[in-house]
């Protein structure tokens, strides 16, 4: 019998029994067809009115819904349209047919009125059918949710850090205007000042007793402000790859000159190096003044800040540690990024240690802050060692 043959070729049929299968045979040669569709023809309509259910014996069908594809079958025995056999309600969706395509179609009216019994077990498959499909499509759509959560995660961190990119462009815009600023007008005043100095020296001469001493005393006032106009003008220099030769030491008794007026009442502890010299296009100035001044700030007048210079091989560092008020444990892995100030509002940017970083990841160097809150604060710096031969290449750009 060849409908038997054909049902006994589908899985679905596998649970029946030999004496089920005759009879399901002689019901769908009875009430049932074996039919060839064209491409694209439509085997079950959006609402239709239609209680099948369709075995594919041959090609493929598309799911429709919607206007959207939802669903191939291209297996022979596969079933589809159960749905719409069992849920009025669940019938929303067309189904076409592809090339070359054969189906079976059982009507479950008649199934239910001539076969009563084998009915139920029809029920029960097509429920495990179901189940199976919505785990598969549950999993699935399980499955496509976390990789939008982890699109969705990947694009919050990119806003984020272009977010911390534009804002650390900003600010390291307002730093350049600022820094030209400051140039400008220690520049500036430079002039006037130069010129006073040479003035005095000549007025000098010509005086002995109290005045002599009075406007030695204005002299020596003018060569402390030429002092930190020039440093000044060092710190702010333009960005240039452009290299010189540094003495850590000097450097930093040349910070501590600078900002002298905060440095009362603190004692200074010196524990230099020798041979701490060394070829960089860093500004040092720069990343020096901005850790010291913050040190300085948390001592208030008292307690000790201690500077150390150590010489390596391939590497200098400065140690910059003070006994003020330290640093909270969970603000000190921020204190580099951009607007982290435990000033009051108004006393700080935030923007010190950032410059500073900035400054040594620039060549190549790093920064490494340790603080116990109410103890002490320690920044080392360390500085990549190079030799005049080595640091060639910025030389050359300054000849351009």
């Amino acid at each position: 019998m060849e409908m038997l043959k054909t049902l006994k070729s589908m899985d679905f049929f596998r649970v029946f029994s030999k004496e089920d299968m005759r009879e399901i045979a002689r019901f769908c040669q009875e009430y049932s067809q074996i039919k060839e569709w064209r491409e694209d023809e439509r085997i079950i309509q959006e609402a239709e009115q239609d209680f099948r259910v369709f075995f594919l014996l041959k090609g493929k069908v598309v799911v429709n819904k919607e206007g959207k594809t939802v669903a191939e079958f291209s297996r022979r025995g596969d079933l589809f349209g159960e749905m719409s056999a069992l849920d009025r309600s669940a019938r929303s969706a067309s189904v076409e047919a592809g090339p070359d395509c054969q189906t079976l179609a059982l009507d479950i009216t008649l199934l239910g009125k001539f076969l009563p019994e084998l009915f139920c077990k029809f029920k029960t498959e097509f429920q495990k059918i179901a189940v199976a499909r919505l785990r598969q499509t549950t999993a699935a759509v399980e499955k496509r949710m976390k990789e939008l959560e982890e699109i969705n995660a990947a694009l919050k961190k990119e806003i984020a850090r272009r977010e911390r990119a534009e804002k650390n462009l900003a600010q390291a815009r307002s730093f350049v205007s600022l820094s030209l600023m400051a140039a400008s007008i220690a520049h500036e005043m430079r002039q006037p000042l130069s010129a006073a100095d040479v003035d005095l020296a000549t007025v000098l001469e010509d005086l002995d007793g109290e005045p002599k001493q009075l406007v030695k005393g204005v002299k020596d006032n003018i060569k402390e402000a030429l002092l930190v106009i020039r440093s000044m003008m060092k710190m702010f220099r333009g960005r240039k790859k452009v290299s010189a030769e540094v003495d850590l030491n000097e450097e930093l008794e040349e910070v501590l000159h600078l900002i002298a007026r905060k440095t009362k009442g603190v004692e200074i502890v010196r524990n230099f190096d020798e041979d701490v010299q060394t070829w960089t296009c860093a500004n040092l100035s720069r990343v020096f003044v901005n850790i010291v001044d913050n040190a300085l700030d948390a001592l208030k007048n008292q307690g000790r800040l201690k500077l150390s210079t150590y010489a390596g091989a391939d590497h200098l560092a400065v140690e910059i540690e003070d006994d003020g008020l330290g640093i909270a444990e969970d603000i000190l892995p921020s204190i580099f990024n951009p607007e982290c100030t435990t000033k009051k509002s108004g006393e700080g940017t935030g923007l010190g240690l950032w410059i500073a970083k900035q400054e040594m990841d620039w060549v190549g160097g790093k920064i490494i802050a340790e603080s116990v809150e109410g103890l002490f604060t320690k920044f080392t710096i360390i500085i990549p060692r190079h030799t005049s031969e080595e640091c060639g290449g910025c030389h050359r750009e300054e000849e351009k």
